[in-house]
Formats: structure tokens, C-alpha cells, sequence
């Protein structure tokens, strides 16, 4: 009979872009570090600082060179060899193989690729590999690279601007058919953003690289997510809406196709809002509107005290009845009210919850005029509501909980 091993080996979870860009995963440092060897390696060999695929192009790099650095720069492989007699060759040497498998990790990722073989420094009848950062490790490290910059300054603007330009670049020539006005009303708006919103453009980088593939590139998913990025700060911020449609404003075409594409770009605009609302509304009814009342309830301070079975034995289900949410009902209403503006591109059909009633119930807002903390309740008639946002509202956490995403 054949034994059976029972040996439990844990598999290795793989690397991922995600994690090597979190800058609070410690699991990661060692990348973060062969990437900035390979930064400060191209910046040596190129006088211009500011445009990345510059100094990234002539970024070139041996094995044994990146081991030797990590050895000196790596906080995990410094400690390691801290008070060793082993001379640097033979430091380096027993670490060859551990940073090969790194840079193969990196390989899978298609974050660098094996250039030409060229004679090794300590061999020459030993022909080693240069490494190079593919197209997809240029826009990671330049990512990386500006993330060490401080915010508000002229450095920072200018490396934001030229990341900006590197990463619109790499998008598939297709989406920038002069055809797709949503594209280049969104890159020009993009840019108007540089000087006092730039978390709108670290938005758009961070969905840009979740939307991109070296076989498929969803532009419609991008335009969706950063819509609804921009709608979240324009209901609130006059400043910000007044850009946004200033920059609609002023394209250079004739009256009628200007028209036309305003329209266009306002309609697309309000169906990716409404989309996502439909998205978080149909998620949230997953639940029933009971358990939901029950764990906002529990959540206010006064009642955090008190434990399920307390609830329950006290009697306290009155008052837990009398919690609002989202439930089938204001759903209903919202998509009546939604089809009644169907065709009306400047109304956008929210759901909104007033902080002194609590009330919730559809509203259309009229995105050139109104912003959503200056609007009068219909119940209370205090100005306190707010747009009632799925995903941050404190029930999002017991649904993240239950279904996660």
C-alpha cells in the first residue's frame, strides 16, 4: 500500500502589484527596494529627472550589481549579515539565488523582462542577463518614484503632470478615438487638476492601472469609476463643479457639435451615477431590512453597550423598528423618480439621507446648480442632508462583512 503524506505544505501566496504598491505591507520592502535601486540606477545615467520613461529607458541592471545593493540597502538582509566576518563577494554570492526568484516574481508580474546577455564582470566566459523594466515596470516605478515627493510643492506638481502624460500614454489607442469625446473631456479635465486636485488624478492612476491588460482594456469600466469619483467631490464642492463645467464649456468646435457633445458627455455622465446606485442599492437589499436596522441601532454610542441577547431579552425591538434604512420601498421610489428624468442629462436622480431626521427618500439634484448640503430637508426642513453613499454609509461594514467584494 502507498502511504499517503499527509505533510501540510503552506503554498505560498504570490506577489501582487497591489502589494508592492501598499506602502504598510512590510512583506513587500524588498521590492519597494529593487525598485528604487533601479530608480536611483536610472537617474544616474540620465540627466532628466522629470520625465520617467527618460531615465527608466537607460535603467539597465545586472543580478549580482541589485544583490550587492540590497545587501547595503535592504533592511531585512543588512540585519541579517550585522556583525558577520564574510566578506562583501561572499555575501553577495549566498544571495544570488533568493533575489533571481525575486526578480522571476517580478518577470510573472510583467513588471520587468530579460534583456541581452553580456559578459559576466568577474567572468568574461560567464555570460550573465541584463534586466529591464518592461512598460508596465516603467509606470510602477514612476508611481513609486513620485510617492516620495511632498505634496504642494512645485516638484511634486511637475512629476504629477509628467506621470500623468506617461500613464494616458500607455492607454490603448483605440480609447482615444477622436470619436470618444468622455476620453478626451475626461484627460482634459484631468489636467485642469493638477494645481488643487490631485487626489482626483492619483484616482484616476490607481483605476487606470486596475482597467489595464496587456489584452484587454475596459476604458468604459475607467470612465465609470472616476465619474463616479468626481460626482462624490462636485456635490459638495462649488469650486470643483464650477472647473468641471467650465472645462465642458470651453471646447473649440462649432455651436451645433458642441452642443451635441456636451450632451452626450452629460448623459454618459449621469447613467455611470445612477449605474452605481442601482450596483450598491441592489447589494444592499441583499439583507434583510431588520438586520440592518438591528445593527445600526447597536452602533450608535448610547446602545454599543449592549450585547444581542440584551436586545432581545429587553424588549428594545420598537425602538429598533423605528430605525430608518434603504430598504424596497425607497428603492421604488427612486426608480420611479429616475425614469421620470430619464432623458433630462442635468438631473441626476440621488438617494439622500438627512443627518437631523434621518430621513431617507430619492432627490433630483441638478448637478449645475446645487450642492447637496445647502438643500432643505423635505421632512425636518434643516439643510443637513447628504448623499446616502453605499459603500462608507456604517452599514457598509456589516455588508463587507457578509458580502465581501
Amino acid at each position: 500500500m502507498t502511504k499517503k503524506n499527509n505533510t501540510n505544505k503552506t503554498k505560498e501566496k504570490k506577489i501582487t502589484i497591489s502589494d508592492i504598491l501598499d506602502e504598510n505591507n512590510d512583506k513587500t520592502e524588498i521590492y519597494k527596494d529593487i525598485f528604487q535601486f533601479i530608480i536611483l540606477k536610472g537617474k544616474e545615467n540620465s540627466k532628466n529627472e522629470i520625465d520617467p520613461q527618460q531615465y527608466f529607458s537607460n535603467s539597465g541592471f545586472r543580478v549580482w550589481d541589485l544583490s550587492k545593493w540590497l545587501l547595503k540597502n535592504n533592511r531585512e538582509l543588512s540585519e541579517k549579515f550585522q556583525g558577520s566576518h564574510q566578506s562583501t563577494y561572499s555575501k553577495t554570492h549566498s544571495k544570488i539565488q533568493n533575489v533571481t526568484t525575486l526578480l522571476s516574481n517580478l518577470e510573472e508580474l510583467n513588471l520587468i523582462v530579460k534583456g541581452e546577455k553580456v559578459p559576466s564582470l568577474r567572468n568574461y566566459k560567464i555570460e550573465t542577463e541584463i534586466y529591464n523594466l518592461s512598460l508596465d515596470g516603467i509606470l510602477i516605478a514612476s508611481l513609486i518614484d513620485f510617492k516620495k515627493l511632498q505634496k504642494g510643492t512645485s516638484k511634486y506638481r511637475s512629476a504629477l503632470e509628467s506621470l500623468f502624460k506617461l500613464w494616458v500614454k500607455y492607454i490603448p489607442q483605440g480609447s482615444k478615438d477622436h470619436n470618444n469625446s468622455n476620453y478626451h473631456f475626461l484627460i482634459r479635465f484631468l489636467k485642469n487638476c493638477v494645481e488643487k486636485y490631485d487626489d482626483i488624478l492619483l484616482d484616476f492612476l490607481k483605476f487606470l492601472r486596475e482597467c489595464k491588460s496587456d489584452l484587454v482594456f475596459n476604458f468604459s469600466e475607467l470612465r465609470y469609476k472616476i465619474n463616479n469619483t468626481i460626482f462624490k467631490r462636485l456635490i459638495v464642492n462649488k469650486e470643483f463643479r464650477n472647473l468641471y463645467y467650465n472645462v465642458l464649456k470651453d471646447y473649440e468646435a462649432d455651436e451645433m457639435y458642441l452642443k451635441n457633445l456636451q450632451q452626450l458627455i452629460k448623459h454618459q455622465f449621469k447613467l455611470d451615477i445612477e449605474t452605481q446606485i442601482e450596483r450598491y442599492s441592489s447589494r444592499f437589499l441583499n439583507f434583510p431590512s431588520y438586520d440592518m436596522k438591528r445593527y445600526q441601532w447597536s452602533n450608535k454610542p448610547r446602545n454599543q453597550h449592549l450585547s444581542y441577547e440584551e436586545v432581545i431579552e429587553n424588549n428594545y425591538d420598537n425602538d429598533v423598528y423605528k430605525e430608518r434604512v434603504f430598504d424596497y420601498n425607497i428603492k421604488n421610489q427612486w426608480e420611479k423618480k429616475r425614469n421620470e428624468n430619464l432623458i433630462n442629462f442635468n438631473k441626476i436622480t440621488l438617494i439622500v439621507k438627512c443627518d437631523k431626521c434621518n430621513q431617507i427618500y430619492p432627490y433630483s439634484f441638478e448637478t449645475e446648480k446645487e450642492i447637496i448640503d445647502k438643500i432643505i430637508c423635505i421632512n425636518c426642513n434643516q439643510s443637513k442632508l447628504k448623499f446616502y453613499d453605499f459603500d462608507n454609509e456604517s452599514n457598509s461594514l456589516y455588508l463587507q462583512e457578509m458580502f465581501p467584494r
